[in-house]
């Protein structure tokens, strides 16, 4: 016969294991973003930003990102009424678009070679910015891949996941007085693991 003691003793453990279950449960869940509603809109941006900072690898090929004086992504959100930019009033399109951009640079070990990825994801006028691009840049193909040439130095297209828009630009780098300087003088031929890597991984739209 158990006797009042071995039975405390086992709801004892019984509820010590509930204990833990809920409390991993719930540490699951606030890591895996589960339960985002607890969080404030600072924490929800941090954790965006660390989830897509993870997505731009530490090396691709010979070319390694940079880190220097800069976290290894930059972010920036912003809302741009197109007709406002001078650069963009003669074009046909018109109005606002807002969107949240990652940007990451890549040089090529041992040489001045240097490849800007762009990550876009647009919040309000989608349908806007992906014709601003096609009016600002010509389509071409990449393999078996479309793209548009939005500059001589600047490759785009509209991934069919995770991001809506991703450009890089191909140049080089160079230490001066004043920091560092980029020059733009060739045109991207996107034969460079960075870019091939990211056309990859998130292929353009057919």
């Amino acid at each position: 016969m158990k006797t009042k003691q071995t039975r405390s003793g086992g709801k004892i453990v019984l509820i010590i294991a509930l204990v833990v279950l809920i409390l991993g449960g719930l540490a699951y869940a606030w890591n895996k973003d589960m339960v985002s509603f607890l969080l404030t809109s600072e924490e929800r941006e941090r954790r965006e930003n660390q989830r897509i900072a993870q997505l731009f690898p530490d090396a691709l090929g010979d070319y390694v990102i940079q880190t220097e004086n800069t976290r290894k992504v930059e972010f920036m959100k912003e809302c741009r009424i197109i007709e406002e930019h001078p650069d963009l009033a003669n074009l046909s399109v018109k109005g606002e678009v807002c969107g949240k951009n990652a940007m990451a640079e890549y040089r090529q070990s041992g040489s001045d070679k240097v490849v800007f990825v762009q990550t876009s994801i647009v919040e309000k006028g989608k349908d806007l910015y992906l014709d601003l691009l096609k009016e600002m840049g010509e389509s071409e193909k990449l393999g078996d891949y479309d793209v548009i040439r939005i500059e001589g130095h600047e490759l785009g297209w509209y991934p069919v996941k995770t991001f809506d828009v991703i450009v890089t630009a191909e140049g080089t780098w160079k230490n001066h007085e004043g920091g560092v300087g980029y020059s733009y003088d060739n045109l991207a031929t996107g034969s460079n693991p960075v870019l091939q890597y990211f056309i990859n991984k998130y292929p353009p739209v057919k």
